[in-house]
């Protein structure tokens, strides 16, 4: 008597689940769980297929990684299929895009049970990257003696693999550079696909007045994505108000 393993149900789910954007991580999980009546040992064999119906092996492409399928619970097997990052080839040499198969063979060490096989398919869209975000913000105050502080805030996709580099240059009517060069403090903050770069002016001094300009960048090598903005702000240094006592002797 030779029996057949039932086909497993198959599911899909891509990480993130909603817009996939180019130069990005992206996870796709297949699952293949079986009928609760399987009660003989199995194991599983994937196989990933990509819109040119070629079988994907991790040494083919140095940005894609196949996980082999592992058992998560009794009778259910997962397998990953991972980018990173991914592309749409507007700027680079990959097109990620298209129908993905993840074909799930289960089979049993006892020759009279035959093996079970069942596939699932899934679109895959990849977005441009939308331009980065760039904004300047301040707060405290700007007279002699005060505190007073200059904020650029970048923010890109989230799980872009590569941060912006952020950075400060100040022009006046003497000297024109980076802010290290000039001895002027600031700080990076990040806050997941946002980058804080804020100028410390604590005190504030008469030499700080003039054009501080932020630049923010990123070049990703691997997809040729790339995106620059720059803003400006102009800080014009107060004097403390002060009074005047005039008296007259007679």
């Amino acid at each position: 008597l030779i029996v057949k393993i039932s086909s497993p149900i198959m599911s899909l789910v891509l990480s993130p689940n909603d817009t996939i954007y180019e130069s990005t991580p992206l996870n796709v999980t297949c699952t293949a769980k079986l009928s609760s009546v399987v009660n003989t040992p199995v194991s599983a064999m994937v196989s990933w297929i990509n819109p040119s119906n070629e079988i994907i092996t991790s040494a083919k492409i140095s940005r894609v990684t196949v996980l082999p399928a592992e058992m998560i619970s009794n009778n259910t097997f997962e397998s990953i299929l991972i980018f990173y990052p991914v592309d749409n080839s507007d700027e680079g040499p990959f097109n990620d895009q298209g129908e993905y198969t993840c074909e799930m063979t289960i089979s049993s060490t006892d020759n009279l049970i035959l093996n079970g096989v069942n596939n699932i398919t899934e679109e895959i869209t990849v977005e441009e990257l939308p331009p980065l975000e760039l904004n300047i913000s301040t707060s405290g105050y700007t007279e002699v003696g005060q505190s007073f502080n200059i904020t650029c805030s970048v923010r890109v996709v989230e799980g872009l693999v590569q941060q912006p580099d952020v950075t400060w240059t100040k022009m006046d009517d003497v000297s024109m550079g980076d802010l290290d060069e000039l001895n002027i403090p600031t700080i990076t903050v990040i806050d997941g696909s946002v980058t804080n770069l804020t100028v410390i002016l604590d005190p504030v001094l008469f030499e700080h007045r003039g054009v501080y300009i932020c630049i923010a960048e990123f070049n990703i090598p691997l997809t040729n994505d790339a995106d620059s903005d720059s803003q400006e702000y102009i800080l014009i240094v107060d004097f403390p108000p002060f009074g005047v006592d005039i008296s007259r002797n007679y």
